[in-house]
């Protein structure tokens, strides 16, 4: 017999996408699964669309966050692997199938991570994002997933962290000998900001987490450090070339950096089929996310 799957759910206020989730879930063609949906005290009508579905057992919550909901839904779970999903996408009905597969046919994978698309890609910001995750998927490892061996994650995520809870979960994952790989025949369509403002706040949460994140984790958290300091000091050291010549050479410096990256960013994602447009409208992003970020790390220290 196959081995079973608990797929657990937060959900909070998630009325607009939550019924496609689930029919998503619940049309998956690997059948050996469990369902558990943890409303997060939603304050719409989440819970009244929840209990449409006679096959979801839904667990009730004050509203205390993702990870307190997932670590909730973890404790009912029954499965030998574990899925934790997101109520604001969708999953191919094979994505089940492609991770057990994944981490079966290699036991060192401890957790595997979907080819991540856009739900609502006919809007231009979130079409930038899917181009930036392609790339992504097309040159580096994971940093997390979000289909895990139940017995390697322990209590769950790490409730302190609002932000950056699952690069720390997978983190604790490869600290026990096992991998995090990509599965691109699992792809999950996720509903994506709109607009920058929403980029903006979502990145200012994950600064106002990362001195959090640097105190569980340092190495982890550090890089993620550097990667908010580097916009903000690119700037400085462009402002104060023109007070003083020498900073001319640390900003031609992280400059460089920058054009580096993004000339194989750009011919990358050019060989991947996406238009110049979204590619180069991503440093606007990029920028945006720096700066959030930055502001946020202020915020938590003042």
């Amino acid at each position: 017999m196959k081995p079973k799957v608990s797929i657990i759910l937060p959900v909070f206020n998630g009325e607009k996408t939550v019924e496609r989730c689930l029919k998503s879930l619940i049309g998956q063609t690997y059948r050996n699964t469990e369902i558990i949906a943890v409303d997060d005290g939603s304050m719409d009508r989440s819970l009244e669309i929840l209990k449409k579905f006679q096959k979801v057992r839904i667990i009730s919550s004050k509203h205390k966050g993702k990870s307190h909901a997932r670590n909730l839904g973890l404790k009912f779970a029954n499965g030998q692997f574990v899925f934790f999903g997101e109520s604001d996408a969708y999953y191919s009905n094979n994505f089940v199938s492609a991770c057990v597969d994944t981490v079966l046919n290699n036991p060192k994978v401890g957790s595997v991570a979907g080819r991540l698309l856009v739900w609502n890609k006919e809007k231009f910001l979130p079409k930038c994002k899917e181009v930036e995750r392609e790339y992504a998927a097309a040159t580096r490892k994971p940093k997390a997933g979000w289909f895990y061996l139940r017995r390697l994650v322990g209590k769950g995520f790490d409730e302190r962290l609002d932000f950056g809870e699952d690069i720390e979960l997978a983190d604790r994952v490869r600290k026990q000998g096992f991998t995090v790989e990509w599965c691109k025949k699992a792809r999950w369509y996720h509903y994506e900001p709109e607009l920058l403002s929403a980029e903006f706040d979502r990145n200012l949460l994950f600064g106002r987490n990362i001195l959090e994140l640097v105190a569980k984790n340092r190495k982890l958290g550090l890089i993620e450090l550097l990667k908010s300091f580097y916009y903000p000091l690119l700037t400085l050291t462009m402002i104060l070339t023109f007070l003083n010549p020498v900073f001319s050479i640390i900003f031609l410096l992280l400059f460089s950096v920058f054009l580096v990256r993004f000339i194989k960013f750009f011919f990358i994602s050019t060989k991947l089929g996406y238009h110049s447009l979204h590619i180069l409208f991503l440093p606007v992003i990029w920028i945006i996310r720096s700066y959030a970020r930055f502001l946020g790390i202020i915020f938590s220290v003042i």
